[in-house]
């Protein structure tokens, strides 16, 4: 897990010991809400990390659930960090606004499972890779590429702090069979994708086109999976959006299609040895 956390990650803290506390205090939401004269759905979105609560309504909460000095000093500590800008704050013009969120999530992430039916995903391209990628949009401009590409770069940086995230990727082997850019572009990200395979908290795995249709071939998606104060989350992401899904049965299901897709996936070290051949095919 990463030393630093965002403020999406930051809220979900705090909304997670503010539902704690109120369940403590034997009060349902609306009752909450009424104590304290918000709407139900303030309390929600507070409680779910939609928002962050302003600081006169956090002190009401506080008094209603008759915290003692030092919860009361973490929760407003809590709260104050919440409020800060995010590291991908300065490139926030250049990243879509419902990926923000995600990018926050990755900094306390204690696991990152990603399943990746079409790209390699962001965490592990090169910087000609996502180049290539970004510049297939006829919509962007040289100086977006530009500004994308180094967020994807500093975005890795996530993987290279003191306690890292545990990170498995399962890619369609399709993936490394569709080109982006020249011959030297894909063998670059062939060698990067081994290097990155052979650290200790990375798990790397790709599903063979022998394996055919199988149940789990679908929308790509990520799980991130937290300490114990914060319940795991699917990330989707869509043509114009994406999806951040947390009901358990929900999140179970994604699990199980994980665990599916490790079980069709070549071993680490076939797919090691499959990435490496298609290198030699990309001298």
């Amino acid at each position: 897990m990463s030393s630093g956390a965002g403020p999406t990650a930051l809220r979900r803290q705090l909304g997670g010991r503010l539902r704690e506390l109120r369940a403590a205090a034997g009060l349902t939401a609306q009752a909450t809400a009424e104590r304290i004269d918000v709407s139900l759905s303030t309390i929600s979105r507070i409680e779910t990390a939609d928002t962050r609560p302003k600081g006169p309504v956090l002190a009401a909460l506080l008094a209603l659930y008759q915290v003692d000095d030092d919860v009361r000093r973490e929760l407003t500590e809590l709260h104050r960090a919440s409020g800060k800008p995010g590291w991908w704050h300065p490139y926030r013009g250049d990243l879509p606004p419902w990926f923000h969120r995600l990018l926050d999530l990755e900094d306390t992430a204690r696991e990152i499972a990603t399943y990746e039916p079409q790209l390699v995903p962001g965490l592990l391209q090169t910087e000609a890779y996502a180049s290539a990628v970004l510049a297939a949009d006829p919509d962007t401009t040289p100086e977006s590429v530009n500004r994308r590409a180094e967020a994807r770069l500093r975005r890795q940086k996530l993987l290279d702090g003191p306690n890292p995230p545990r990170l498995w990727v399962i890619l369609e082997e399709s993936v490394l069979l569709r080109p982006a850019g020249n011959p030297t572009v894909m063998a670059e990200q062939f060698r990067h994708l081994l290097a990155v395979a052979a650290r200790p908290r990375v798990n790397l795995q790709v599903v063979p086109l022998s394996a055919g249709v199988h149940p789990a071939l679908g929308a790509g998606f990520t799980m991130l999976t937290f300490n114990v104060d914060q319940p795991p989350l699917v990330y989707v992401e869509e043509t114009e959006g994406a999806n951040y899904l947390e009901r358990p049965p929900i999140v179970r299901r994604f699990a199980s299609r994980l665990d599916h897709l490790r079980a069709v996936a070549l071993s680490p070290q076939a797919s090691h040895d499959r990435i490496h051949q298609l290198g030699r095919e990309n001298p």
